[in-house]
C-alpha cells in the first residue's frame, strides 16, 4: 500500500469495481469518478432495451447516481427498498432496475 505524508491510499469495492484511491484525492472524488465511468461505458455492454440492477444505498450520492443514469439514457424503477438502523444510523438501500431506452 503506498503511503505519502504519512497517509496510506484507500481501495473501495464499489459498483462491482475495484477503486484505489491515493491519499490526496478525497473519496468522493474517486468513488464520483468510478460512477461516471461505469454509466458512461454500461450501454455499450446491453443491447437494446438492455437492463441491469444497481444496488445503491442512501450513505452515497443517489441524486448523483440518478442524474448519470439518466444522462445516458436509462429508465429507472425501485424494485425493492430495505430501511436499516445501526449504531442509530438510518440507511436505505435500494435496488434499482434500470433499463436502457
Amino acid at each position: 500500500m503506498a503511503r505519502a505524508e504519512g497517509r496510506a491510499e484507500r481501495t473501495y469495492a464499489y459498483l462491482g469495481l475495484t477503486l484505489v484511491v491515493p491519499p490526496d484525492v478525497q473519496p468522493i472524488t474517486g468513488v464520483s469518478r468510478a460512477m461516471t465511468t461505469f454509466f458512461r461505458q454500461a450501454g455499450r455492454h446491453l443491447a437494446p432495451g438492455g437492463r441491469m440492477l444497481i444496488f445503491f444505498g442512501t450513505s452515497g450520492d443517489l441524486a448523483y447516481l440518478r442524474r448519470l443514469a439518466g444522462e445516458e439514457g436509462f429508465a429507472v424503477t425501485v424494485v425493492a427498498q430495505e430501511h436499516l438502523v445501526r449504531d442509530g444510523w438510518r440507511v436505505d438501500y435500494l435496488t434499482f432496475r434500470m433499463t436502457l431506452g
